[in-house]
């Protein structure tokens, strides 16, 4: 569960994507086909693939796209706060 926020204002990101990746060391594997959108700055992304760690990349038009730190399997209940830096 998460919120995706603008960095500089503080505002909500209207329209966002969430892509899951996950590791087989060191290199990750980005899920595209499983790429959701989402609107009004909030997320909720289920995982089910626990044996390998995974992040999380966030992508929003104007914006660089974000990549989470890696979580563990064991690491089930998140909640994100991730700040957009608009491109320049």
């Amino acid at each position: 569960m998460g919120t995706v926020v603008d960095a500089e204002s503080g505002q909500q990101v209207t329209s966002f994507r969430v892509t899951h990746g996950y590791t087989i060391n060191p290199n990750i594997y980005w899920e595209n086909e499983s790429r959701r959108s989402f609107n009004d700055g909030a997320f909720t992304y289920e995982i089910w693939m626990l044996s390998y760690d995974h992040k999380l990349r966030i992508e929003a038009k104007g914006y660089e796209p974000f990549e989470t730190a890696l979580f563990t399997a064991k690491q089930q209940n998140e909640n994100l706060t991730i700040k957009l830096v608009p491109k320049k």
